[in-house]
């Protein structure tokens, strides 16, 4: 009996095949709303594949998403969708209707009708199976709410030029696209969270003037953009979280002077900004975390006076702003304002405005010289100042430090011991009694005396050999600028200057850290720290071992490829031995490179007259700081001179052996080895019109080659020439014409004679070269006839 389990496996397999198989149809609706009744029962359930035209309405794509269980492609392309009302919506002609394919998870494809003019909300949210492109039909003008949110679309997204309005969560989570995003001039709206983790959009991002408003949220970490960000003047508000996790925008970032609100989180974690932060004076308020961890801007922050307002860790880990500037506007600056402004240097400036200074809102400026706090201030929270680790001056200008509510670690790990607390005078033994202030060893009445002092550009080495170690050295530190005549001899500066790191390379960072020296030393601010960005660390030059050159001739020149290990040579110099001297060659003393790259060649002059052999060279470079490679030796040949390859009668080459030197020979034509030609001279029956060399064996055994000499001399000789001469009978013999050309060929005959007179051999077909045979033995005379001139042969055939 067979198991009723395999039976019912091999039941279900046979309707899962039948389930998937393929099924297509193409169907015309004249009625919307009757495509339902136009397929049978089995149709609707079995129809994968299905092409609609006419007309159609909502109850046909509602037919379509619910009561076609195995449909996942459909071509509606060619319909018309008709308006319709089901009694508690209504819905509009020319619209894909809200909530159409909603959730519809096994639709793979569709192409939408020409003539819609919007996509209505949901129409395809959650639709997880539809892949490949999105083509979006150049009449559509309105994209609405999650109309595509959560699908998985490929390739570009190209929005055409009559939409205006982008919905909210339209795109959201299509992380399948790929390419740059155009948005096109007719789009005036674009929803919150349009685009929200299109992580796969890429390039520059260019939002049109006509677009009035961005909704929150609307290109949130959209990870994949990797150039500039064009805000156009129609915004007025950057909304909540707009370009959050965008964080590969590259450039400077300018907010137009439309704008007057930026809003929680608009910036957050754009670190990728490597240029300045243009605010401009329409901006109000900035939202809490706006500039969140934007830490590739640089420069200056200039925040305008028109700003009221600044939210919670609104630039906190800003990390590359060198200086800041605070608005008069401000009466309070909020918790993590300016956290971790590593980049910070120089003096601070509170403005007299300010009451209250919240929590952590300096930690972390570690390279802060000088903080200013004005009267005004009466609250300075938590760890407002920690790790200001530079700090050298304190400037209090309140008079009762007991009205300042500090809160805990104000100045935690300040160098209390050696930054100075200036206070107004008479009130150093009010700060020297009061919690926290009592812990700086050095409190100065009066503000007079400090002055920041500036310096002139030092002279620092900015490239050195690789040394293991990040010392740079300074020929000249300075000259202090802004000393007060009376401390001139009582105020000096000492200088040292570091590599970020002591790795090979170049555009490396050089900072220059001054230090005051002196009795009057305490009364001034040292100078700002110099930086240096063109800083290089060269490395020693090594080369891969030299390869044999191909030999050279006298009176051209040998080519010695190299091949760069490390380091950055800039002249080479080529230094031969004695042997190689006496022959003719001569040293070349330093010479620029002729290219930078990792390879080259370097081209040796062979002089006129050099006598030929095998020699031995060395190449040496040097880099731009003169420091010298090691030796690199080389072995080079120079061939025998083609001077020695002479001309005779036109058709022979003959080499000179006046020395005796040489004892074999073997000639070479075009480079190729003439087979048979092994004598001291060669006869070229067609002339001498090539290039000829030779391989020599000399006196003692060892093996030379020429150089090649250029010859064009044609055959002078015109008539005919019989051989082998006389052939044995049967055998093959050659008739060959010399400076006869193939006009007078064309209508030549060849005949052979007995010495009867009786014609033994006839042919119409005569070439320069022809091949024939004769079996007889005895004398033959043969006759060649051309359209200019007559040629006659004789050939002896012997048994």
């Amino acid at each position: 009996m067979i198991n009723r389990k395999i039976i019912t496996l091999i039941t279900s397999l046979f309707f899962f095949i039948i389930v998937q198989a393929q099924v297509t149809k193409t169907i015309n609706v004249t009625t919307a709303g009757t495509l339902s009744k136009l397929l049978t029962s089995d149709e609707l359930s079995t129809i994968t594949d299905l092409t609609v035209t006419g007309n159609i309405n909502q109850s046909d794509i509602s037919t379509m998403n619910t009561w076609m269980p195995s449909l996942v492609r459909i071509d509606i392309s060619e319909t018309t969708i008709k308006a319709y009302s089901d009694g508690l919506t209504n819905y509009p002609e020319n619209e894909i209707p809200i909530w159409a394919f909603y959730s519809c998870q096994r639709l793979k494809s569709i192409k939408l009708p020409k003539t819609i003019t919007a996509i209505g909300d949901l129409a395809f949210e959650y639709c997880y199976g539809l892949t490949g492109p999105l083509i979006i039909p150049p009449s559509v003008k309105r994209i609405g709410e999650h109309a595509f949110a959560y699908c998985n679309f490929t390739g570009t997204l190209t929005i055409p030029s009559s939409v205006t309005t982008i919905g909210t969560e339209a795109f959201r989570l299509c992380k399948g696209f790929t390419g740059s995003l155009i948005i096109p001039s007719s789009v005036t709206s674009i929803g919150g969270s349009a685009f929200e983790l299109c992580s796969g959009l890429i390039g520059s991002l260019t939002i049109p003037s006509s677009v009035t408003t961005i909704g929150y949220g609307a290109f949130k970490d959209c990870t994949g953009f990797n150039g500039s960000l064009s805000i156009p003047s129609s915004i007025k508000t950057i909304e909540s979280g707009t370009f959050q996790g965008c964080l590969g925008f590259t450039g400077s970032l300018s907010i137009p002077s439309s704008v007057i609100n930026i809003k929680n989180g608009a910036f957050e974690y754009c670190y990728g900004f490597t240029g300045s932060l243009s605010i401009p004076s329409s901006v109000t308020t900035i939202g809490e975390s706006a500039f969140y961890g934007c830490s590739g801007f640089t420069g200056s922050l200039s925040i305008p006076s028109s700003v009221t307002n600044i939210g919670n860790g609104a630039f906190e880990y800003c990390s590359g702003f060198t200086s800041l500037s605070i608005p008069a506007s401000l009466t309070t600056i909020n918790d993590y304002v300016f956290y971790g402004f590593t980049g910070l240097v120089g003096s601070l400036i509170i403005p007299p405005t300010i009451t209250s200074i919240g929590n952590k809102s300096f930690l972390g400026c570690r390279n802060l010289s000088s903080i200013t706090i004005p009267e005004s201030v009466t609250t300075i929270k938590n760890e407002a100042f920690e790790k200001c680790s530079a700090l050298k001056r304190i400037f209090l200008y309140g008079n009762d430090p007991t009205k300042i509510n500090l809160g805990s670690s104000v100045f935690w790990e300040v160098p209390i011991n050696t930054c100075y607390l200036h206070v107004p005078v008479g009130k150093k033994a009010l700060y020297a009694a009061a919690v926290q202030w009592n812990s700086f060893a050095n409190i100065i009445e009066g503000y007079a005396t400090v002055s920041a002092l500036t310096i002139t550009t030092p002279t620092v080495v900015t490239n050195k050999m690789v040394d293991g170690n990040t010392n740079a050295a300074i020929t000249k530190p300075g000259t202090l600028q802004g000393v007060d005549a009376t401390d001139a001899y009582n105020v000096g500066v000492t200088a040292t200057a570091t590599y970020d790191n002591a790795s090979v390379g170049t555009n490396k960072t050089i900072t220059v850290v001054y230090t005051l020296t002196g009795s009057a030393k305490d009364k001034y601010i040292t100078p700002a720290n110099y930086v240096i960005t063109t800083g290089k660390i060269s490395d020693y030059i090594t080369l891969a071992p030299l390869s044999i050159p191909t030999p050279g001739c006298e009176g051209l020149y040998l080519d010695l490829p190299y091949t760069l290990r490390t380091g950055t040579p800039t002249q080479y110099k080529i230094t031969f031995n004695s042997e190689a001297l006496n022959a003719g060659v001569k040293n070349i003393t330093y010479t620029t490179l002729p290219n930078t790259g990792s390879s080259g060649i370097l081209s040796i002059p062979i002089p006129v007259n050099t006598k030929d052999g095998t020699y031995q060279g060395t190449l040496k470079m040097k880099n731009e700081l003169d420091v010298e490679s090691t030796d690199y030796p080389f072995t080079f040949t120079i061939n025998v001179s083609a001077d020695n390859i002479l001309t005779k009668f036109d058709d022979v080459v003959l080499f000179n052996n006046f020395s005796k030197r040489f004892t074999g020979y073997q000639w070479y034509k075009n480079g190729v080895e003439i087979a048979g030609a092994t004598k001291q001279f060669y006869s070229d029956p067609n002339g001498l019109v090539g290039s000829y060399s030779l391989k020599l064996t000399t006196t003692d055994g060892k093996t030379l080659y020429s150089c090649e000499k250029d010859l064009n001399i044609p055959s002078s000789k015109v008539g005919v020439s019989t051989f082998p001469n006389p052939v044995k009978a049967n055998a093959s013999f050659t008739v060959q014409l010399k400076g006869v050309n193939c006009e007078e060929l064309k209508a030549a005959k060849l005949s052979v004679y007995d010495m009867q007179g009786i014609c033994v051999y006839e042919s119409g077909e005569v070439n320069n070269i022809n091949k024939l045979d004769l079996p007889v033995s005895g004398a033959y005379i043969g006759h060649i006839t051309t359209s200019v001139s007559d040629y006659m042969f004789k050939i002896i055939v012997i048994k």
